[in-house]
């Protein structure tokens, strides 16, 4: 799945709030000068923006390179369940999977451990299958170890049309922001004495802090103080002295 910058999502989804906020409180936002124009173009802004975040990384080499070894790691993990089996260690194993060495680290590596994938996995493809590595995921690592190979080798051929994208993209993503700080100010001012002004805020990173209704906050506050009365009457009681037993009642005869 193609990787999005943390960044770019956030201005994304600041920029969807925006256009979201300006149509509640479009009265006041159209006052400021803003056309019905502007917020069609900034509604086209953002979808470009979508678009070509999604599609940045896709079938790059760095994902190509981070899926290879994320895939060829989960066989190296089953591989040692065959060479380090529960009889011992089954040696011819151990150097076939390459267990004796460190996880290849650089291009270099990993482009010999392709090489000899094919072979590899024809060897031991029913053993690695019973060790949970089914035949799918074989077909599969063999797929991505060659598009690495090839994207690796045309990697000087394709560096310019890295770089147009990249370009293309930093542009997109510039006249976002630019057209999401017009829309920002523009609805700022226009509620400058309403506290829905802060609707125009940016959105922050990380999850929205959960708030409690006010019925259900006083409810659980009730619940916890409930459950506070019961420990603070045992300790009261505990430090409370003994009272002295009570005199029996007086003999009518001994008057």
């Amino acid at each position: 799945m193609p990787k999005s910058n943390k960044t770019r999502l956030i201005d994304i989804e600041d920029a969807k709030n925006l256009l979201a906020k300006a149509r509640t409180h479009w009265g006041p936002v159209q006052g400021e000068g803003v056309t019905k124009e502007e917020l069609a173009e900034f509604e086209k802004t953002i979808k470009r923006a979508e678009e070509v975040d999604a599609a940045a990384g896709a079938g790059s080499l760095d994902e190509l390179r981070t899926d290879y070894k994320d895939q060829f790691g989960r066989m190296r993990g089953k591989a040692e369940l065959i060479a380090h089996n529960f009889k011992g260690v089954d040696a011819v194993a151990e150097r076939d999977f390459g267990l004796r060495g460190s996880f290849p680290d650089n291009d270099g590596k990993l482009t010999t451990v392709a090489g000899g994938l094919p072979k590899l996995l024809k060897k031991y493809c029913v053993k690695l299958a019973g060790r949970g590595f089914k035949k799918a995921e074989q077909d599969s690592l063999l797929e991505v170890a060659r598009k690495f190979t090839d994207a690796l080798a045309k990697q000087p051929a394709v560096r310019g049309k890295l770089k147009a994208e990249a370009k293309m993209r930093a542009d997109v993503f510039k006249a976002l922001r630019h057209q999401a700080r017009y829309i920002r100010k523009a609805g700022r001012d226009a509620l400058r004495d309403d506290a829905a002004r802060t609707e125009f805020d940016r959105i922050k990173s990380g999850p929205a802090r959960k708030v409690l209704k006010p019925g259900l906050k006083a409810a659980k506050t009730l619940r916890k103080d409930a459950g506070k009365a019961p420990v603070a009457q045992k300790a009261a009681d505990a430090k409370a002295p003994e009272s002295a037993p009570a005199a029996p009642p007086a003999d009518p005869e001994t008057k």
